[in-house]
């Protein structure tokens, strides 16, 4: 100890520096006992806490397993619900598509009653005036007995009436009204289809000129010009000017094709009427590339029935079997026939494209 110190400085060192004396051993136990309390107390708290954690996860548990069911539950009804909605949505559409079927049949039914009924009135307009034909016949020729001879009494009267009631005698085409009526020049360099053309553009004059079959030959060659004419020049320097003139029109047609339509051309075009089809529902393109093939092409359609034939091969199948059920006897009747079918069947697309586009 340092003398300087206190002697108090040293009792407390003493005091707070020192390690107390060791417990006895009752001390010992009653703690080792306090200690053992506290880890049951701690275990019993730690069961109760999994018990009640154990409990929630099975209440939560049945909780989720009513929602699942409940929620299984719902899709099924739902389920049924748009099934059901399905198959009504079928049903309508299907009786939908019936109704138009059926309105188109009842279309078709009507203009079938209605061309029947235009037939009737046809054949009996036909009959009632065949019969006042012969009627009026029978009576002009008891007229006619009834009046005298034309040297005998009376004969200046029927001289008079036949001269000044009858009606003047038709006057008969001549070239200048046949010019007058702009009929087209061929050259003999244009093709097959520029013939055909020119075979129709002829044929129409013929028609509008009232021109006599004698003079169709003559004045036809009259239009004819460059190629064309130094062939048909060489023709009357072949056959005689009175030969070729007596030829008929259609003779005249067979021999222009014959020269101005090579072979290779025309194996092409009759490769084409046979294949030819409506294309796009355009039937009016395809009724006039027919026609002109027709014209081209003889020996393929060589009868009208042929042509009618012909015709409703290339028809598409929406339209074939009704104008085919129709019969028809010409060309002109299948043609009218098919025309208006498919003018009905495109309407009739029309009016689904603007109803489905009012849904819209």
């Amino acid at each position: 100890m340092n003398k300087g110190w206190p002697e108090w400085i040293h009792l407390i060192r003493a005091y707070h520096f020192t390690p107390p004396p060791p417990a006895s051993e009752s001390e010992s136990e009653a703690e080792a006992e306090d200690e053992a309390e506290a880890e049951d107390e701690n275990e019993v708290e730690a069961e109760a806490e999994a018990e009640a954690r154990d409990s929630s996860l099975i209440l939560r548990f049945g909780q989720d397993r009513h929602h699942l069911l409940l929620l299984r539950d719902i899709t099924r009804e739902l389920t049924q619900y748009i099934r059901s909605d399905l198959d009504a949505l079928h049903r309508r559409v299907k009786h939908i598509e019936e109704e138009d079927v059926r309105a188109d049949n009842k279309r078709l039914k009507m203009m079938l009653d209605c061309s029947e009924n235009r037939t009737r009135d046809a054949w009996r307009e036909n009959d009632r005036a065949t019969w006042h034909y012969h009627h009026l016949r029978r009576w002009s020729i008891t007229v006619e007995n009834l009046l005298p001879p034309p040297g005998g009494p009376g004969g200046n009267i029927r001289g008079n009436a036949g001269g000044q009631g009858g009606a003047p005698p038709a006057r008969e085409c001549t070239y200048s009204s046949f010019m007058k009526c702009n009929p087209t020049s061929f050259h003999g360099n244009e093709g097959a289809v520029e013939l055909s053309r020119w075979f129709e553009k002829t044929e129409s004059v013929f028609s509008i000129s009232e021109c006599a079959e004698r003079n169709k030959v003559k004045f036809a060659a009259a239009t004819l010009q460059g190629r064309a004419l130094t062939w048909w020049n060489s023709q009357v320097a072949t056959l005689g000017l009175e030969v070729v003139n007596a030829k008929s029109w259609n003779d005249m047609k067979i021999m222009m094709r014959e020269e101005f339509c090579p072979p290779e051309e025309i194996q092409r075009m009759e490769v084409e009427l046979w294949n030819l089809r409506v294309k796009d529902s355009n039937i009016s393109a395809y009724t006039q590339r027919f026609n002109e093939l027709v014209l081209l092409c003889p020996e393929m359609v060589p009868s009208e029935k042929k042509k009618v034939e012909a015709y409703l091969r290339g028809l598409p199948e929406n339209i074939k079997g009704e104008t085919t059920s129709s019969r028809p006897v010409v060309l002109n009747e299948a043609v009218r026939m098919a025309h208006t079918l498919m003018e009905q069947k495109l309407q009739a697309k029309a009016e689904k494209i603007a109803e489905s586009n009012k849904r819209k």
